[in-house]
């Protein structure tokens, strides 16, 4: 798990691709994949199956920083000598260590509260998980929410 968190937190995600090397056996002589790669792209992790497409297409720049920063995080943690598996998944923190946290490392964050007022129960839970599933794409700012279904406050 360590090298797991090590080699993630160094991986170079703009310019590599991510596949499993027992799968792809076959490489070209010169040892790169067929797959090109658009600027589009933040990260590409190739599936199994042909068309050999990029399985995370959807990542987003802000999601893949999310990620890295997890990944860093975790590879800090892990390389401390003292360092045991039960110190890792239960740290001795305060309950409200991830709180702090959170509310240091951004300059501002979205408060996001939802109303559905429709009848159907599977049209709310829609709707809830619509926004689930976007709110990286908020952070980039491609959607813009109804503001009926929303309301959003910038704190800190």
């Amino acid at each position: 798990m360590a090298t797991f968190f090590h080699y993630y937190a160094e991986f170079d995600f703009k310019n590599d691709l991510m596949f499993d090397a027992f799968f792809y056996k076959n490489l070209p002589p010169n040892k790169q994949l067929r797959y090109h790669r658009s600027s589009q792209e933040p990260m590409v992790v190739l599936g199994h199956h042909t068309p050999h497409t990029n399985v995370s297409h959807t990542t987003t720049v802000a999601s893949l920083n999310v990620l890295v920063k997890q990944f860093e995080k975790a590879d800090l943690v892990l390389s401390k000598p003292d360092m045991t598996w039960a110190r890792f998944f239960n740290p001795p923190e305060s309950p409200h260590a991830g709180i702090t946290e959170f509310l240091n490392s951004y300059d501002s964050y979205a408060r996001i509260h939802i109303h559905y007022w429709g009848r159907s129960s599977t049209k709310g839970k829609g709707l809830v998980n619509w926004v689930e599933t976007s709110c990286v794409s908020l952070v980039a700012g491609k959607y813009n929410l109804p503001a009926m279904a929303t309301s959003i406050v910038l704190t800190k």
